[in-house]
């Protein structure tokens, strides 16, 4: 656990990673326009930019789960009451979040947006 803490408390590293965050979160409002044309999503259609969004989602989760496991850590260990509470989390604040986010998004340029 200490090489972890002396990882991230590096200063170029910091930097490095804060860098990288902010390019892929850029990148994804473009992105997400690009997709929409590659599968040809009307501008109108709500239901298919959801199901988009989705399986983004659905994709990006995977990815993570697979990194946890390739580096051995822990994944599902809920005490009985924190199941719900991140059920309640991840529908009031993620769900809407993206919906508006992605109906939004469907008005405008990828790059007005980003």
């Amino acid at each position: 656990m200490k090489n972890t803490t002396a990882f991230f408390t590096n200063e170029k590293i910091v930097f490095a990673l804060a860098t990288l965050c902010c390019l892929l979160w850029g990148s994804a409002y473009p992105a997400i326009k690009n997709g929409y044309a590659l599968f040809l999503i009307a501008e109108g259609d709500i239901a298919s930019k959801l199901v988009f969004a989705g399986y983004r989602f659905v994709l990006a989760g995977g990815l993570l789960l697979l990194l946890a496991l390739a580096s051995g850590k822990a994944i599902a260990r809920f005490k009985p009451g924190q199941l719900r509470q991140l059920a309640v989390l991840g529908i009031t604040q993620t769900t809407l979040q993206y919906i508006f986010f992605y109906i939004g998004l469907a008005y405008t340029t990828g790059v007005k947006g980003s």
